[in-house]
């Protein structure tokens, strides 16, 4: 009885003690918190700091949890970890940097740098390393990170987000489909069911389905973020942001399978749910503007996209964004030009490729894919072929080191080379470039693939052998396909006036002038009809058509594309040799 008595009362005093401690710490919490919006330690609370922004109190916090709370490193711990992401998402890259020092630190210090604690720090930190372009050193964390785990045999949910990120990180540094990067994630997603860690098994679909869409495999990619939509409209609801992450990835994948239309509705309620709940002009939203934009690049609705893009980009160039979110800015951009270019805007091209910081480290090697093709574009078109030039070399490197067994990844580059070459009047290399584009674009990219065939009917329309008319047709009807037609009407005028040339060069005129007049119908609504090079071609083609039967509508045409024309010096090479 005795010993029981004093047991029970050992057992006490020990409860009684962590309850002690708790409170302290509890204490020293609040404490800490309230002092944030007093920080002279005035008698009453500052009124004044009511009207603080949260970038200011979390600048301040960083600054008092800094110097601070060393008497509660593990609560001091947790909030670094919380204020350090919250740093992130403001985008202040100097508190970010500051606190993952002092975390990495305070971890080597306390646990040493062989320990679960400091690597966890290291994967704390491979975000704010990626999104301050220094993914190098942020693959560097987290393979570390999963090294330290696997030798200590962590729990299976460290392990799991130590592979995501590390398979994460390797996506964006290696050719894709690199089987490492791959397996890494699968790990990932088999270890987070395991732990049965619903929140970070969406994480990992979402990471994998990236990595399958990279790696041109967009079915496997659609059922991953088909299952990490699920699972986050369960976790956290309709209108969360993780939930309308996942819900514009299955849009964007979608739209690779060429089901545009079935992405409109869902890249929609991702941008509404976006605005709800970051503002108007926070770089989430531009993302998810850019989405949109991308959907209606080739659309009928043209100018609403146009609208969305040069929206995602203005927001990047606001200051709290424009130095801070590189990656989301070159996002913006690869956007906005390949909705310029399609409406035939060269002009405005010109001053996005001029205002972009080159220098910035490349981590999403697709968009710098995207930047390296419009860019050498725009150069061309202005005249200077030996930056056009080097940007196609540059490009071919790009696609060597990440793309090599995906030829379609390269049909952009024999595009600009085809361009180049004519503006050279290199006419066979042209032609040997532009034969490239429709054997490497295949199915798959349907841009490249008609500016290609619209290439070689300015350059031979005559040769039946490089332009059979049959296969044209199929592939203008491929884009009159119901519920697609009105996402795919760029293509469809392209290819129609590709059709035109040819008959036109094959003294066919009525046909010659039924197709000119439906791919400049198509032009009216979705191009640039005062800037627009495109449409200013396609004038210049149809008044060529219908010049023998009505001699004035043609010069009517003709001196509206010489108005636009003589911004270009393009014109000059780019519009076909009469007939």
């Amino acid at each position: 009885m005795i010993c029981f008595l004093f047991t029970a009362t050992a057992i006490s005093l020990h409860q009684a003690h962590i309850a002690q401690t708790e409170a302290i710490k509890a204490k020293a919490m609040y404490q800490f918190v309230v002092s944030l919006f007093n920080p002279d330690q005035k008698p009453d609370l500052d009124l004044a700091r009511r009207q603080m922004t949260l970038k200011d109190l979390v600048r301040l916090g960083t600054d008092r949890l800094i110097n601070e709370l060393q008497a509660h490193p593990e609560e001091r711990a947790k909030l670094l970890h919380d204020l350090g992401q919250l740093t992130i998402q403001l985008g202040l890259q100097d508190e970010a940097a500051r606190i993952y020092q002092v975390s990495l630190e305070q971890a080597r210090q306390r646990y040493g740098q062989d320990s679960n604690e400091y690597a966890g720090v290291l994967l704390d930190a491979v975000e704010w390393l990626s999104g301050n372009n220094r993914s190098q050193e942020a693959c560097q964390y987290a393979d570390r990170a999963l090294e330290i785990y696997r030798r200590h045999h962590a729990p299976d949910e460290k392990l799991a987000v130590a592979y995501r990120k590390a398979g994460h990180c390797g996506v964006n540094l290696h050719p894709a489909g690199f089987p490492r990067d791959i397996q890494y994630l699968e790990t990932a997603v088999r270890l987070s069911r395991t732990a049965k860690d619903r929140a970070e098994l969406s994480s990992a679909l979402e990471n994998l389905g990236l990595a399958y869409l990279n790696s041109d495999r967009p079915e496997n990619a659609l059922t991953a973020f088909n299952e990490s939509l699920q699972l986050r409209q369960k976790l956290y609801g309709a209108h969360a942001w993780q939930t309308a992450e996942s819900l514009q990835s299955v849009a964007i994948t979608l739209d690779t399978l060429g089901r545009t239309g079935e992405s409109a509705a869902a890249r929609l309620q991702a941008l509404q749910s976006m605005e709800d709940i970051w503002g108007k002009n926070h770089y989430f939203v531009s993302e998810s503007k850019a989405y949109l934009a991308d959907m209606l690049v080739d659309a009928l609705r043209r100018p609403e996209g146009l609208a969305y893009a040069r929206a995602a980009y203005e927001i990047m160039l606001l200051p709290d964004w424009r130095n801070q979110k590189l990656d989301y800015l070159e996002n913006a951009s690869a956007s906005y030009l390949k909705i310029l270019y399609r409406s035939g805007n060269l002009q405005e091209m010109r001053s996005v490729c001029d205002q972009f910081p080159w220098k910035t480290p490349i981590r999403y090697p697709i968009l710098r894919n995207i930047m390296f093709n419009h860019c050498g574009s725009v150069a061309l078109y202005f005249g200077d072929t030996e930056t056009a030039r080097r940007f196609a070399r540059d490009n071919f490197a790009l696609w060597k080191q990440h793309w090599p067994q995906q030829p379609s990844r390269a049909s952009g580059i024999h595009l600009l080379n085809a361009e180049i070459a004519r503006a050279s009047h290199h006419r066979e290399e042209a032609i040997r470039e532009y034969r490239a584009v429709l054997t490497s674009a295949a199915k798959k990219n349907h841009f490249a693939r008609t500016q290609a065939w619209l290439g070689l009917s300015r350059l031979a329309g005559s040769d039946q052998t490089l332009l059979p008319l049959p296969q044209m047709q199929t592939e203008l009807e491929f884009f009159l396909r119901p519920g697609q037609r009105d996402y795919w009407a760029g293509f469809e005028a392209s290819m129609r006036e590709a059709i035109g040339n040819v008959y036109l060069a094959r003294g066919q005129t009525a046909a010659a002038q039924e197709a000119m007049k439906a791919a400049l119908a198509i032009r009216e609504q979705a191009d640039d009809t005062r800037n627009g090079i495109w449409y200013a071609l396609t004038m210049l083609r149809l008044a060529d058509a219908i010049q023998p039967e009505d001699s004035v509508q043609s010069t009517q045409l003709r001196q509206r594309a010489d108005a636009i024309c003589r911004q270009y010096p393009a014109c000059r090479w780019q519009a076909p040799a009469r007939h």
